[in-house]
């Protein structure tokens, strides 16, 4: 094996991790171009985003399942205190691991508006987690996306469905 051969063989899994990080960065690079300005609803942008945003990080994407485990719109029944209920959905939930709930909001970024919105979103968020059925128990993770500018992480690890805080 001449010197040449040595240097390439040994500096290929270099190379080859080089090129797969360069296509890994392109493909985020254009994730993001493509939401970054999207002005379009919530209901026209939400589930594609999280399916391109699955596919980017190379994750299962949601999927209508009967156990209703994984899937975008996952029913729930809010129940109050006089006796009264009403109908909601979550926008997106995986059962054990998190909520996602998705806003498309018109204030401008950086804005006491915008900001209030992602309160309202992360409050909308923790309402879904305690009107889930008890026996499937809490998930630790709310994520409160505004498609497009920001995805927020919290995070609530007893899962008794308390405050949950950012992560």
């Amino acid at each position: 094996m001449t010197t040449a051969n040595i240097h390439a063989a040994l500096t290929a899994p270099d190379s080859q991790a080089n090129q797969a990080n360069q296509a890994e960065d392109a493909a985020a690079h254009a994730f993001i171009q493509r939401w970054q300005h999207n002005r379009a609803s919530e209901l026209a942008t939400a589930q594609s985003f999280v399916i391109e945003l699955c596919e980017l990080l190379g994750v299962d994407k949601p999927h209508a399942t009967a156990a209703q485990n994984y899937m975008f719109e996952r029913p729930v029944t809010f129940t109050y205190g006089d006796g009264t209920s009403s109908a909601g959905r979550i926008d997106c939930y995986r059962r054990g691991c998190f909520v996602l709930e998705a806003k498309k909001l018109k204030a401008a970024v950086h804005t006491k508006g915008f900001d209030d919105g992602l309160i309202r979103a992360h409050k909308q968020g923790e309402n879904y987690i305690r009107a889930l059925p008890a026996a499937e128990g809490r998930p630790p993770f709310l994520l409160v996306v505004d498609v497009g500018n920001v995805i927020e992480v919290y995070a609530e690890f007893s899962k008794s469905g308390g405050a949950y805080r950012p992560f």
